[in-house]
């Protein structure tokens, strides 16, 4: 064997473990990280988005990092968030109840400010309800709009996101809507993803509350614009949100 050849075989055993790691770190952030539970509906309605490929949704299917889940006019899902760490002795429970006409994908899970682990749903367009349950103290949940992000200690809410326009299809604005809360709730401007729940800029919706983000069409069209009014309005319990209530049939339930 030359000299030559033995150089690379011997830099090739060397790099092998550098490879191993890179292979296992990019697998595991692939990794599933929950399933489908059920489908109501039309099933063949419920899609799932991977990859730029689009396949339709079945119980038990596994969920992986950047899936984008879509429902249409006559179905609804119920999928099951894993991978996220529970408290000790605990079992972590994140519902996540996909209404109709809807759609969010599941983004990696990210460290925001203070150190905390932060698990993110992205929400373009539907209503979505969500448990979450037994997280670890410095895990949290946060839901993602055009407009604004929700954080979830250990709650249930239920939000929306729609366009609502004026008689004519003029004046339009992006409605994010908190619909119904069992728990404290965070709301932040779109810009501050990392921030703190505690920051001031946070606007908290106290339990039970309804409560609504909205921003006009050129804001819209600006994903991560500052919401309009998240800093200034105060949630209240009397204010009715746009977007009706869901359907009590599908009302999730602590268990």
């Amino acid at each position: 064997m030359s000299i030559q050849c033995f150089k690379l075989v011997l830099l090739s055993i060397l790099l092998l473990p550098f490879y191993t790691w890179a292979t296992l770190s990019n697998v595991a952030n692939v990794a599933d990280v929950g399933n489908v539970v059920e489908i109501n509906g039309k099933a063949e309605q419920v899609k799932i988005i991977r990859e730029k490929k689009t396949f339709s949704a079945k119980p038990a299917l596994q969920l992986f990092v950047h899936d984008i889940t879509q429902t249409g006019d006559l179905s609804t899902a119920k999928l099951l968030l894993k991978k996220v760490k529970p408290q000790k002795n605990k079992i972590a429970k994140v519902s996540v109840f996909v209404f109709e006409n809807s759609q969010f994908r599941l983004n990696p899970e990210i460290l925001t400010e203070g150190g905390r682990k932060s698990v993110i749903i992205e929400l373009s367009k539907g209503i979505l309800s969500l448990i979450v349950d037994k997280l670890e103290k410095d895990t949290d949940v946060r839901v993602k709009t055009p407009n604004a992000v929700i954080g979830i200690r250990g709650s249930i809410i239920t939000l929306s996101v729609q366009e609502v326009c004026e008689e004519g299809g003029t004046g339009c604005s992006l409605q994010t809507s908190i619909l119904q809360a069992n728990g404290d709730i965070k709301v932040l401007p779109p810009q501050l993803l990392l921030a703190s729940l505690d920051s001031k800029a946070a606007v908290t919706v106290p339990s039970g509350a309804m409560y609504t983000i909205s921003t006009t069409a050129k804001d819209t069209k600006e994903p991560f614009s500052a919401p309009t009014e998240a800093s200034t309005s105060t949630p209240s319990t009397t204010t009715e949100p746009s977007q009706t209530s869901p359907p009590s049939s599908y009302c999730p339930r602590s268990s």
